[in-house]
């Protein structure tokens, strides 16, 4: 029995000797090619460097040397490191060995003249930055809860009042409605309808014109419609003798002291042993839930598709002051004023603006609807055209009465203010240039569906940004003038609108196209003599008709049809062609907006002109 082998003490070296390997290539090997590679590490042919080098690799557990890691860059890469390396990994190692000090973004390696980046360029910082652009860029980051949004609850400065708190923090149970991240103030359903609810299971309250509290939802019912529930607070008398008041759905049973935990209680409604239940559609016999409530700032989810309504509402009215009344109007007054916006941050930070302020004198449902679709127009085209194209609409104040809208306040008032102080200065082709910046701002909007109804020189506004350089020579140097389209009140978001007298009792009528008082029809053809109008008036500074009192001018308007404005030899001839153009008494023979932006530019810099025909010409 001495001569025989041990099974066991075999397999004991064998798991002893395998404990002890740790080359990764060795692990695929079969035994018997490790055994037939043993003895060429023992070859006196071979230099003693390299066995120990792989000995050391296949068996030790050494540190290798910062020289051998670099003598090693080369090799060949492990089926470990196959697996784990993706292609763009393996790219970027390839460039680091060209140039090990120098690391070049694999992207653009084959451009010309492209800056070689420092390993140490890409900071913490940009990673992070880079992180929210790809979380911001996926509507469903914030949706799913991989991206908080800085306005929910907990805001930077809910957290720091709460850092000395122990947690797990609980929200406020007893909250005033309007405080309530999810609250939108009041605005008109349709407007709830276009910019906040997307997806089924989207909630958020909001009051209606009478002061009620909606409780909104997109539904699950085919094609997805909206469901607006009222909320009263009233005697529910569900139990004998209590005289208290409570919040409830009308028409339905659950009740609450708070509009909060009347959305609490639908939202975890449970019954039985934990089984879940839709107590909001057993209530309102609606296919509707409430899964995500949808606050202001739903630009935070949507902000490369949508403008921000967040900072457009404003939820406390205190942070609107009004100061001196300089003009009234039909309807309301213009007020000089200023607007506090306050950031969400962890020390209070307070943004505090110079605006106009108009406040309406009837808060009637038409005032909510007017107010809404002028703020929804003006956001749209700041967000898809241009900021400097039309005057913005800075907040809106419908949380209590009177409504006011601010607007962002010109330094230079109207064009025909602007335009009288500086009429000296100004020449045939600084006019011509205003003009076909303007045609270029209307045709833009056309595109997108909108029709101003309101276009003249008293609703253009000129602003000038005060110095802000350091150094005397660059505040020294004078700002270039932006200008900006304003009066969007009437504005409308369909191709064509029914002139009412008594709804649009407010427009000048001057500047109506004499076919709407037969017609009843207002559009782009209409936009189109209003701007052929308004080039008269810029280049004259008189209003069209300027010989007839404002209240006979419609009277006049519906007997002369015919009637133009004289225009003066003053205006060049090719103005006056284009404006006998745009006020042909043939909507179908008037040009374009696109072909009057067009023409104002050949008129300005006929260089550009031919140069344009010429590159059309080399492209055919």
């Amino acid at each position: 029995m001495a001569g025989s082998k041990d099974p066991l003490g075999q397999s004991a070296k064998r798991s002893k000797k395998k404990s002890e390997k740790n080359d990764e290539l060795g692990t695929s090997q079969s035994r018997k090619t490790r055994k037939k590679k043993a003895p060429e590490k023992k070859s006196p042919n071979k230099e003693p460097e390299k066995p120990a080098e792989n000995l050391e690799r296949s068996t030790k557990k050494k540190k290798t040397p910062s020289h051998s890691r670099a003598s090693n860059r080369q090799r060949a890469p492990s089926a470990r490191e196959r697996k784990k390396n993706t292609p763009e990994d393996v790219e970027k190692k390839q460039i680091k060995s060209a140039s090990p000090k120098l690391e070049t973004d694999f992207k653009v390696i084959e451009a010309i003249n492209v800056k070689k980046l420092r390993k140490s360029d890409k900071t913490v910082e940009d990673i992070e930055d880079d992180t929210k652009k790809a979380l911001l860029a996926n509507p469903k980051s914030i949706r799913e809860g991989t991206k908080k949004c800085v306005h929910m609850w907990p805001t930077p400065a809910d957290l720091e009042k709460l850092k000395d708190t122990p947690k797990p923090w609980s929200i406020p149970h007893q909250r005033q409605t309007q405080n309530l991240e999810y609250f939108l103030g009041r605005m008109p359903q349709w407007y709830i309808e276009e910019k906040f609810l997307k997806h089924p299971g989207d909630f958020t309250i909001s009051r209606d014109a009478y002061n009620k509290y909606i409780l909104s939802v997109k539904t699950k019912e085919p094609g997805n419609p909206c469901a607006h529930f009222v909320i009263e607070f009233a005697e529910t008398q569900l139990v004998r003798n209590d005289r208290n008041y409570y919040h409830r759905i009308v028409g339905t049973v659950p009740q609450s002291n708070t509009v909060q935990g009347l959305i609490n209680k639908y939202r975890g409604s449970t019954v039985g042993d934990g089984e879940e239940t839709n107590m909001l559609k057993q209530n309102t016999k609606r296919d509707a839930e409430l899964l995500i409530p949808i606050l202001p700032c739903q630009s935070c989810i949507y902000s490369r598709q949508e403008y921000n309504y967040h900072y457009v509402f404003v939820r406390n009215p205190k942070d609107v002051t009004t100061k001196e009344v300089f003009s009234k109007g039909d309807g309301y007054k213009l007020f000089r004023g200023t607007r506090s916006i306050r950031l969400p941050t962890v020390t209070e930070s307070v943004i505090v603006r110079d605006v106009v302020i108009k406040e309406f004198d009837a808060q009637t449902v038409e005032t909510l609807e007017i107010i809404f679709r002028e703020m929804h127009i003006v956001q749209t085209i700041r967000f898809k055209i241009g900021l400097n194209t039309v005057v913005n609409i800075e907040g809106i104040v419908t949380v209590q009465k009177p409504f006011h809208v601010c607007y962002k306040l010109c330094s230079e008032g109207c064009l025909l203010q602007y335009l009288e102080k500086h009429d000296d200065d100004l020449k045939k082709k600084d006019k011509t240039g205003i003009l076909t910046e303007l045609a270029c701002t209307m045709y833009q909007v056309h595109k997108l569906g909108y029709i101003h109804c309101d276009l003249c020189a008293k609703n253009i506004f000129v602003d000038i940004k005060k110095p802000t350089a350091k150094t005397s020579k660059e505040a020294a140097e004078p700002k270039k003038p932006r200008y900006y389209i304003g009066g969007w009140s009437h504005a409308i978001m369909e191709k064509t609108k029914k002139f009412e007298l008594d709804k649009h009792s407010k427009l000048s009528y001057r500047y109506l196209a004499p076919e709407v008082f037969k017609d009843k029809e207002l559009n782009e053809s209409t936009d189109v003599y209003a701007f052929g109008l308004m080039i008269y008036e810029t280049f004259t500074r008189k209003k069209p008709f300027h010989d007839v009192e404002d209240k006979d001018i419609k009277k006049h308007l519906e007997e002369n049809p015919e009637d133009r404005p004289s225009l003066p030899d003053s205006i060049s001839k090719s103005i006056q062609d284009l404006i006998t153009e745009c006020v042909d008494a043939d909507p179908e023979k008037r040009p374009k907006m696109v072909d009057v932006w067009r023409k104002l530019r050949d008129i300005g810099d006929p260089g550009v002109s031919s140069a344009i025909k010429q590159t059309q010409q080399d492209t055919k």
